[in-house]
């Protein structure tokens, strides 16, 4: 865990507008979130990812200063928040459930963190019948909550803390507890507010579909430990773990187990004969060798009832998956089951007929079966 204690004075720190610095929470021996450092821009929307009980909830709580760290610091626009109270941190929070006052409309919960704040009747009106438009909830200010959909409460959540303005907007799976539909819609209009408004946000999700789909950037958290920071795109290519590599992507990453031969030159895997490798490389630069996980995404993985030149394997189709937009075939080879997807199902693709795979080699992925750490190869660099 981290060992960095907050000490002397604030400072202003660039180019970070929200800045984690090496920030641990533990409860007991119980350690929540464990020596995260991170550095977001302004207007930026980052999305934090893992599973349950990985520390994404405590983290947003440190932030929120709702919890405080074990040891670390916290800088929001240059400013310190170690010790700051909740209520001025300039941070707002929506959490899975909706909070909601039961006995106030809509326009009351709206208005109500301004009120606390001060402002005059008069400007609440004006802030309140704003957001209500960005939000496109004007028909909705006079009912109660209860006359509510799951989507439209979500919606008045969002605007109690836009309303606010706050510089830091903190959302705790705002979307879990709704149907599908319902969550892909909500996922969209919380991207345009996001755009609309520029608030640098943070929002929380177990979900990998969700996290790609809204995240200028995002963060893959574990057991309290960010592992990787960065766009989808460049952890979906690139992932620097076997974690990352299984936690995004849809349908999952195919890992393969092989052993790196002495002089890491040759792989010996179940597809068949020994492979030739790139330079598989140690961290301090010395040749890998010893077992592996090779990993290769489902759309690297070519498969055909004719032989190319030459096939990696021989397999046999176990079923096909009609997707609708896209097929997914399972082939057993070696003893592994390997999953291709295919835009359109190769002529004479179907359950038990036997089939030549290839796979990209440039799209090969090489993971310690020991640790799980990302091996580099020579291709990489």
């Amino acid at each position: 865990m981290g060992t960095h204690a907050s000490n002397g004075p604030a400072r202003v720190l660039e180019p970070g507008y929200l800045r984690l610095l090496h920030l641990s929470r533990a409860f007991g021996e119980k350690v929540a979130v464990d020596d995260v450092c991170l550095d977001l821009r302004k207007g930026e929307l980052f999305v934090l990812l893992g599973p349950s009980g990985c520390g994404k909830t405590t983290t947003l709580r440190l932030l929120a200063g709702l919890e405080s760290p074990t040891c670390g610091e916290v800088y929001l626009n240059g400013r310190h928040l170690n010790g700051v109270p909740p209520r001025d941190r300039g941070v707002a929070m929506v959490f899975q459930e909706h909070t909601l006052y039961p006995h106030m409309r809509v326009e009351e919960n709206l208005g109500f963190g301004l009120k606390m704040q001060g402002l005059d009747g008069k400007e609440i009106r004006v802030r309140v019948a704003e957001i209500a438009r960005m939000l496109g909830i004007e028909d909705k200010l006079k009912l109660w909550p209860h006359q509510l959909s799951g989507g439209e409460a979500q919606r008045v959540a969002l605007g109690k803390a836009l309303i606010r303005r706050p510089e830091l907007l903190l959302l705790d799976e705002p979307l879990s507890d709704l149907d599908p539909p319902l969550r892909r819609r909500l996922r969209e209009e919380i991207r345009r507010l996001q755009r609309s408004s520029s608030t640098t946000t943070i929002h929380v999700t177990h979900d990998q579909e969700e996290a790609m789909a809204l995240g200028d950037r995002m963060g893959i958290l574990n057991q309290g430990r960010l592992l990787q920071v960065g766009t989808p795109k460049e952890i979906y290519e690139n992932p620097n773990c076997l974690f990352a590599a299984q936690f995004l992507g849809s349908p999952a990453i195919n890992l393969i187990p092989g052993e790196v031969l002495t002089g890491a030159s040759r792989l010996r895997w179940p597809l068949g004969l020994e492979a030739p490798l790139p330079r598989l490389s140690t961290d301090d630069g010395g040749g890998f060798s010893g077992e592996v996980w090779v990993g290769v995404r489902p759309e690297d993985v070519l498969v055909s009832r004719r032989s190319k030149s030459p096939p990696e394997a021989i397999g046999m189709v176990e079923f096909v998956q009609d997707m609708g937009f896209e097929y997914h075939v399972f082939v057993s080879v070696g003893g592994v089951s390997l999953r291709a997807r295919c835009s359109n199902l190769p002529e004479g693709i179907e359950e038990n007929v036997q089939v030549y795979l290839k796979l990209k080699s440039e799209k090969l992925l090489f993971f310690r079966m020991d640790t799980g750490e990302r091996i580099l190869s020579s291709r990489d660099t």
